[in-house]
């Protein structure tokens, strides 16, 4: 993305393309810091009047903290959405109602990082990725594509257990009838225990699905962030 600049020949100020990359470098290597002096120091080249400002750069702390606080929340309403779901395929007993609470929860704080994600892309693509990953650590840019990709896969995870959950939390699987029964037949009579079981195990593969993609999201974020920080 090259910005331009003016240099003046005889009175005369003519154009010209600058260069994002070789001027970052140059700015790399001819400022000084005030804290140690050294020639060559890294400052605050990100921000450097070289680089074109992009869309909500400003905002980037802040959406940084609100991206990194939805995926906390996400990471726990899913690991504990795929643990009550393991509950019942062990046919134990769980709370009807907290399938619908972690459904919601997972959902939304899925929709809420991704959002923030969202907005905080050009600034990641513009500030970290182009000016520093691509260069240095292709290894983290790829890593971060993949992670994207596979944030792709979570969210109609994260739907289709909510879809499930909402009917699951209703036919009463909290109370069994006798210590060897757990799941309790007050759903209407046409439905076999055969064919809830397999709703059972679907809602499994969902939630665990969608709680080892944030898990992996997480870890993966962490590391393209201890490379080159927000």
């Amino acid at each position: 993305m090259p910005a331009r600049q003016t240099h003046a020949t005889d009175g005369e100020c003519i154009p010209r393309p600058i260069d994002i990359i070789r001027d970052t470098d140059a700015v790399r290597d001819t400022d000084t810091t005030q804290n140690n002096g050294k020639r060559g120091a890294l400052t605050n080249w990100r921000y450097s009047p070289e680089v074109p400002s992009v869309f909500l750069q400003s905002w980037g702390s802040l959406l940084v903290v609100v991206h990194s606080l939805s995926a906390i929340v996400l990471c726990g309403a899913s690991v504990h959405q795929a643990l009550l779901a393991v509950q019942l395929v062990r046919q134990r007993p769980v709370r009807s109602g907290l399938l619908r609470i972690y459904g919601w929860t997972t959902l939304l704080a899925y929709l809420s990082t991704v959002m923030a994600g969202a907005l905080l892309y050009p600034r990641y693509r513009v500030v970290i990725r182009a000016l520093f990953l691509d260069r240095h650590a292709p290894w983290a840019a790829n890593l971060f594509d993949f992670k994207e990709n596979l944030a792709t896969i979570g969210l109609p995870l994260a739907i289709g257990a909510l879809l499930i959950a909402q009917p699951l939390s209703t036919i009463g699987l909290s109370t069994p009838t006798t210590s060897d029964e757990v799941l309790n037949s007050r759903s209407n009579a046409a439905a076999s225990q055969s064919s809830l079981r397999v709703v059972i195990w679907t809602y499994g593969v969902m939630t665990v699905g969608t709680a080892l993609v944030c898990l992996t999201n997480v870890v993966a974020g962490l590391l393209c962030t201890a490379v080159r920080g927000a």
